[in-house]
C-alpha cells in the first residue's frame, strides 16, 4: 500500500487496472487489487483466520464501549477497533487449531491513564451482583469521585452482554440485577472508569467468571 501525495492521482477513488484507490482516515492510499488463490489454505492460515474471526467478533459485540475505551487511538493512524483487535490477537487467544478460544481474563476493553480503583470485591446471589471497591491511595488530578463506573457482563453462549452504568467512583459500591436469559451461563465481568467529561479512561479490570443459578420461572 502506498500513500498518495499531490499529483494527478490525488483524491483518486475506485479501481484502475490492478490498482485500488481509497481514503483511509486522513490519508489517500493506493494498493494492489487482491487476487484469489486456488490453493487450499494451510493449517497455519486457517488458525490465523480463526483467531482473527474470534477477535473481531468480540470487538464488534463491544463496539460502542471500545470506541470509548480505546478513544486515545482515534488521534493516531490506528483506529480504536483495530487497536482492540490487536490487543486480543497478541494477548488473549489460546489453544491450538481447531481448539482456539478467547482467554477472557486477558481481554482489555479499555486502555488509558485514568487511575483505577483498588480492592475490587463482588458478592453474587441468585439474581443480583454487588460490586464494592476502595479509592486508589494515590492523590492525582486524574482521579475524581465523579468518575463514572462502567461494568460489562458478557455471556459467550448467547454472545450478548449486560451494560451497567450510573455509579461513580466516590460511591464505593454498585448493584445490578442479571437478566433471566443469562441463567446458568458462564458470565465474564469487566469494569473500567471514565472521567465525567468522557475524555479519559482507566485500563479495564477483569472482575471474574461467574454463573447465575436463577430460580426457574414458570409461565403464568
Amino acid at each position: 500500500m502506498a500513500t498518495i501525495l499531490k499529483g494527478f492521482l490525488d483524491n483518486f477513488r475506485g479501481l484502475l487496472g490492478n490498482a485500488v484507490g481509497a481514503k483511509w482516515r486522513t490519508l489517500n492510499v493506493i494498493k494492489g487489487r487482491p487476487s484469489k488463490s486456488s490453493k487450499p489454505a494451510t493449517e497455519a492460515q486457517l488458525a490465523q483466520q480463526m483467531k482473527f474471526s474470534l477477535a473481531t467478533e468480540l470487538v464488534s459485540t463491544f463496539s460502542a464501549q471500545i470506541k470509548v475505551g480505546y478513544q486515545s487511538y482515534s488521534k493516531t493512524t490506528t483506529t480504536p477497533t483495530n487497536a482492540a483487535v490487536k490487543q486480543i490477537l497478541s494477548n488473549a487467544i489460546i489453544g491450538i487449531y481447531p481448539d482456539i478460544k478467547i482467554d477472557y481474563p486477558k481481554v482489555q476493553l479499555s486502555k488509558g491513564s485514568l487511575l483505577g480503583v483498588d480492592d475490587i470485591k463482588t458478592v453474587w446471589n441468585e439474581e443480583d451482583v454487588t460490586l464494592t471497591w476502595r479509592k486508589n491511595d494515590f492523590e492525582s488530578p486524574s482521579r475524581n469521585d465523579s468518575d463514572k463506573i462502567i461494568m460489562m457482563f458478557y455471556d459467550p453462549l448467547i454472545k450478548q452482554f449486560l451494560l451497567h452504568l450510573g455509579a461513580r467512583r466516590g460511591e464505593l459500591t454498585t448493584k445490578t440485577t442479571m437478566p433471566y436469559t443469562m441463567r446458568n451461563h458462564p458470565i465474564h465481568a469487566y469494569m473500567f472508569l471514565v472521567s465525567e467529561d468522557g475524555k479519559n479512561v482507566s485500563n479495564s479490570e477483569y472482575i471474574g467468571e461467574f454463573k447465575f443459578t436463577l430460580p426457574f420461572r414458570s409461565a403464568v
